[in-house]
């Protein structure tokens, strides 16, 4: 981002996400008669942790890491402060990590 105004700016930049854990014959169409469960959210000051526990018992996570000024942070979305001066540049990260298995 990049504040081409002649006055600083500040704003919210306002993330909503979730994790879908359908696999890809269920994207295909294909239907299940069982489906695993959704594990509850963690959730700390700059990350969410969403899980899921599969029929086999493994459980997936999928991490996701907020950089820049959390104002608020839910199992579901995040707000981030954004500040910028005159001329000013910044570039905001969500990074997304997934593990597989019981590690």
């Amino acid at each position: 981002m990049t504040n081409y105004a002649r006055q600083p700016i500040e704003f919210q930049l306002k993330d909503r996400f979730a994790a879908d854990h359908r696999d890809v014959f269920e994207v295909r169409g294909a239907k299940r008669p069982r489906r695993g469960d959704d594990l509850p959210s963690k959730v700390s000051a700059q990350t969410v942790l969403l899980g899921y526990r599969g029929l086999d018992n493994h459980e997936r996570h999928t991490n996701i890491e907020f950089d820049g000024s959390v104002y608020q942070l839910e199992h579901d979305r995040c707000v981030i402060n954004v500040r910028l001066d005159v001329g000013a540049e910044t570039t905001l990260h969500a990074i997304v990590s997934c593990t597989n298995g019981n590690s």
